[in-house]
């Protein structure tokens, strides 16, 4: 299911210069270029990001530094993307709000973004990925969670 963006939810036309202030952000992907702009792009719009080049070390940040949302790689050695998901989605309690995630890759195929839905992401994203492109989705994803309202983007 593709996820639908609440267009009663403004705080995406905020004009804020940070509207991910206080947001706690999981960016997982074996590319140590990709990790240093998705770090600029979400840092610089208020985030406190947390960084993994692997499943298993996301899996412990998850355990250790809960975040508000995850992005991550689709395709990366040991494990994949969807593994990450998967391990996520099965380890959420009944009552717990489901843990936003954005799948990011190369593969722009239709095919991609269904697995990837499919799998538990909630939105799906083809690299290269333009810096306030990722902060915008962030955002709307997090609107469309009712985890962010109002011009303000309080949450």
């Amino acid at each position: 299911m593709e996820l639908v963006v609440d267009t009663a939810c403004y705080c995406c036309d905020s004009p804020m210069s940070t509207p991910l202030k206080g947001l706690q952000i999981l960016i997982v992907d074996d590319d140590p270029d990709t990790l240093v702009l998705f770090d600029m792009a979400l840092a610089q719009a208020g985030a406190t990001v947390l960084m993994a080049d692997s499943v298993g070390i996301a899996l412990q940040m998850l355990d250790q530094h809960p975040p508000n949302v995850v992005i991550s790689d689709i395709q990366m050695p040991h494990a994949s993307g969807h593994t990450l998901i998967q391990i996520i989605r099965s380890r959420a309690t009944d009552g717990q709000p489901q843990l936003p995630a954005i799948a990011v890759t190369a593969h722009a195929r239709d095919s991609d973004r269904l697995e990837a839905i499919a799998a538990g992401f909630d939105r799906f994203l083809t690299k290269p990925v333009d810096p306030d492109m990722l902060v915008n989705a962030v955002v709307e994803l997090l609107c469309s969670h009712g985890l962010m309202t109002g011009d303000a983007g309080q949450r």
